[in-house]
């Protein structure tokens, strides 16, 4: 992730103050420089892989010990990797945007290698070893519940993985894998032969994302299905399946692979509850419904091979099962460590060969995934070991691929051209695209055949719905190999000649071309004795010409006879208005965005007019012009009607109030807070409906509830607020809503919520804070200060990120607007209310606290404002 305190330094200016560093504090012997010139990267590498028995070794070359400067060296160039987010043993690495990725040890994976891999594998003909461990040889041709979960209270999402067996190459004594199904989030993935990856029914290639539930990605020889939570799928799309649960799965789930409670003894239980000692009842039992097979045979007994004695000496020969029962042999170690688990993988080798007795090749070929699936399970236990050559199973890849037994399990993609680089995977055994290219559609390709997101090649353009921004289409500025596509934006505005139009779905400026039109006569003027003539006038107001629009035709003025000594013409007494006209349903109707001098029509008939528009009084919030008096008629008197009556005219207290904006621009709910805080429950500590807890730190002194906007308020006397549930949370879009009524004359900044790293001393990426008559927010180096406020009363603010602009508002108007590109923030602390770490600690009281994991609009935060202020 970025941080603020890293600004103006990048990977250049990282390497040449590392440098500097080295040549004035050379004769440290324990530095940081040393120790990396005496492992160097090799060593690296094999210490994350846990090949290294020095357990300092990582320590050492993460320039984290040592001399001062070297400390400060590393703080200053990788202040990502800083606080150390990976998790058991995993490398922390920083890009050239100064965001991390850890690279895990073996037996761990997740952003910050925090999921130990608990894996089911799925292998041959085929045998399913539990992720507890117990092998399971069940040669079924239906599709079976392999993971799902075993009751909607246990917390997991609502999900299951499916497997589809299948007979090849004429033998009817066994079945292969075919494709894995999983049901996610409303999503069908099947993972199917050949790497095709279908999501619901469409076919998608790595790296695809599906935010923010999962994604589909390459992993070596393995197309993968991966959750947000942890649940990965991979299938090389022949042989291999691997199905991975995460720690929080554990006793929670059920089905061919297991119920992942730690007991072996126990795996062989079908989905009625019952033990059994047959194969074939386990399989069968979690058989589920097929829609695209209509009659499917079941096995009624385990119809375990028999071999000849010729058959029987080859599989225990080294050039088939031999390497899974030789305790000195090429798995040694991992058989040493896990005996067991070598013995079922050795019987199901031998049943696999035996079951293809009399063909050596298709024999060959069944070894060979029982091996490969044996060394997928030592290298989740931290065994790596380099098989194929000694096996004699060597790995033939797709056209324009080349294999590699020991590298990067991530793919170079238009997504992730950095992908081998940047992984956060350890090495294994991949087909993958040579040093240049990418993979495109599963073919290797030039990396100039990439498309940014929507299909745009490069070279094209195109403008976000308001015209405020222009995205470019562009080959990689910053990337260090592999040139692909992506998207460059800036800042951007029509001609005044110009209004911004979406034509056919897309944006475009387009010229306006408003012609003029009249508006009402006013009404004669007094008879001139002298010329015995009287005059009116109409303006070209309705509308007023725009963009280059005609004038109006015709004269503005017109002049009559009259009789001095008479009242002149007598005007018709205009009619009544009609009681049931509704002057809101009127305006409404007005388009108050794309035409804001819209007419809407008159109900007396009288020359007089109604006029609808938007526009800003007293700077605090968006009026609508209403004409006054439901039955008055005039001539160009337009009075304004909004929602505070201090701010109406009050010679006309028959304005019609209007209370919301019109239904059209409403607020339509789809955004809730992920958290709210109210602060009407006196019991601490504090839990919001969607059960989230919010702790006191260790400096409270005081808690006490006050009147608040709803209900009671907080406040604060020198406290805080940590939320834990944004502990290393990853932010890219996020909405922050609150009240507060800061009290008192401090001089100080006060700090309403921040997002703090953790230290004395140091900056914050996401914040909002408050001065004795000023307020301001923001996030990273976007910020807006010194935004005038009243003190001693109560002010609403929000601040919004979109992924694109940063906003903040101040009692519902928009007092500033950045652009952010693509900026995530990770609160690697708990997100703070009511201090930074350890400083700038707020007094006096604070209410409605909202987080959301979206931007919200202005619309919504217009009527967050709104909701409270009459209350106050």
């Amino acid at each position: 992730m970025s941080r603020s305190g890293s600004r103006g330094y990048n990977s250049q200016n990282c390497t040449y103050r590392t440098k500097q560093a080295e040549r004035f504090n050379t004769y440290y012997l324990s530095s940081c420089a040393y120790h990396m010139r005496r492992s160097g990267v090799a060593s690296f590498k094999e210490g994350v892989h846990g090949l290294v028995g020095r357990v300092d070794s990582i320590s050492l070359y993460q320039c984290d010990i040592g001399d001062g400067l070297h400390r400060y060296t590393y703080h200053l160039c990788c202040p990502s990797c800083y606080s150390n987010p990976c998790l058991n043993g995993g490398w922390c690495q920083q890009d050239s945007n100064m965001n991390y990725v850890c690279q895990c040890r073996y037996g761990y994976e997740g952003q910050n290698c925090e999921n130990r891999i608990n894996m089911c594998i799925i292998s041959g003909d085929p045998h399913y070893k539990t992720i507890d461990g117990k092998q399971i040889h069940f040669q079924g041709l239906c599709k079976y519940n392999l993971v799902s979960r075993r009751s909607a209270s246990s917390g997991l999402p609502d999900f299951s993985v499916l497997g589809k067996n299948e007979k090849r190459k004429g033998n009817d004594r066994v079945s292969y894998p075919s494709y894995f199904e999983v049901h996610y989030m409303n999503y069908t993935i099947k993972l199917k032969k050949q790497g095709i990856v279908t999501v619901n029914n469409e076919v998608v290639y790595p790296d695809h994302s599906f935010p923010p539930h999962f994604k589909i990605t390459k992993n070596g020889l393995f197309t993968r299905f991966e959750a947000k939570d942890g649940l990965i799928v991979d299938f090389d799309g022949d042989w291999i399946g691997l199905i991975r649960v995460p720690d929080s799965y554990r006793d929670k789930i059920h089905g061919l692979c297991g119920n992942y409670d730690g007991d072996v003894n126990n795996d062989m239980t079908t989905s009625n509850n019952t033990l059994t000692t047959n194969y074939w009842e386990v399989g069968n039992s979690w058989q589920v419904d097929d829609p695209d097979v209509t009659n499917c045979t079941s096995p009624t007994d385990d119809n375990r091979p028999t071999c000849d004695e010729s058959t029987n000496k080859l599989i225990q020969t080294n050039d088939y099962c031999g390497l899974l029962s030789n305790t000195s042999g090429l798995f040694s170690s991992c058989l040493k460590e896990s005996p067991q688990i070598g013995e079922s993988f050795f019987e199901s080798c031998a049943y696999d060969v035996c079951a293809n007795e009399g063909n050596l090749t298709a024999a060959k070929e069944a070894a060979c995934a029982i091996l490969s699936s044996f060394a997928t399970y030592c290298q989740s236990k931290k065994h790596v070991i380099l098989w194929r050559t000694k096996a004699n199973c060597p790995m033939t890849c797709p056209a324009g691929m080349v294999f590699k037994e020991k590298g990067p399990a991530c793919a170079a993609t238009c997504e992730r051209p950095d992908g081998p680089e940047k992984c956060s995977y350890p090495d294994t055994e991949t087909c993958m695209c040579p040093d240049e290219m990418i993979l495109l559609n599963g073919t290797c390709q030039k990396p100039e055949l990439c498309k940014c997101p929507g299909g745009y090649e490069i070279g094209s353009s195109w403008l976000s719905d308001d015209c405020s921004l222009r995205f470019k289409c562009e080959a990689c500025k910053d990337c260090e190999k592999r040139k692909v596509a992506k998207v460059y934006k800036d800042h951007y505005s029509c001609a005044k000649t110009e209004m911004c139009k979406k034509i056919n779905g897309t944006a475009q400026c387009q010229s306006c071309n408003v012609n003029g039109g009249w508006g009402s006569w006013t009404q004669w003027s007094d008879c001139n004795k002298k010329t015995k003539l009287q005059t009116r006038k109409r303006s070209c107001n309705n509308p007023t010409p725009k963009c280059g629009g005609q004038l109006c035709s015709g004269s503005s003025n017109e002049t009559q006879s009259c009789d001095p000594n008479s009242s002149g013409p007598i005007e018709p007494n205009p009619p009544s208005c009609d009681p049931d006209f509704d002057f809101q349903e009127a305006c409404s109707e007005c388009d108050l965005f794309a035409n804001p001098n819209m007419f809407v029509a008159n109900p007396c008939s009288c020359a007089s007019y109604y006029q609808c528009s938007k526009d800003q009084v007293s700077g605090y919030y968006n009026v609508y012009e209403l004409p006054c008096g439901p039955c008055t008629c005039w001539d160009q008197d337009i009075l304004t009607c909004d929602r505070d009556p201090m701010n109406r005219n009050p010679n006309h207290d028959q304005c019609v109030e209007v209370t919301e904006a019109p239904e059209d621009i409403q607020y339509n709910g789809d955004k809730k807070p992920t958290i709210c805080l109210d602060f009407n429950d006196k019991q601490q500590p504090f839990k919001n409906s969607q059960g989230f807890y919010v702790s006191w730190s260790k400096y409270n002194t005081a808690t006490v509830l006050d009147n608040g906007v709803e209900g009671t308020a907080l406040r604060f006397n020198g406290d805080r607020l940590e939320i834990p549930a944004y502990n290393n949370k990853e932010i890219d879009k996020m909405t922050i809503s609150l009240w507060y009524k800061r009290e008192g004359n401090r001089s100080e900044n006060e700090t309403l919520i921040s997002n703090d790293d953790c230290k004395h001393g140091g900056s914050a990426s996401i914040f909002i804070q408050s001065a004795v008559s000023s307020v301001g927010g923001g996030v990273s180096t976007n910020g807006f200060n010194n935004i005038r406020v009243s003190s001693n009363e109560w002010h609403h603010v929000a601040l919004t990120y979109d992924g694109d602009v940063v906003k903040f508002y101040v009692d519902g108007d928009l007092r500033g607007s950045s652009v952010l590109n693509g900026f995530t923030a990770r609160v690697q602390c708990p997100l703070l209310i009511g201090s930074m770490y350890d400083r700038n600690y707020f007094f006096g009281l604070m209410d409605q606290v909202c987080l959301y994991d979206d931007a919200i609009n202005e619309s919504q935060v217009k009527s967050d404002f709104l909701k409270y202020k009459k209350t106050i």
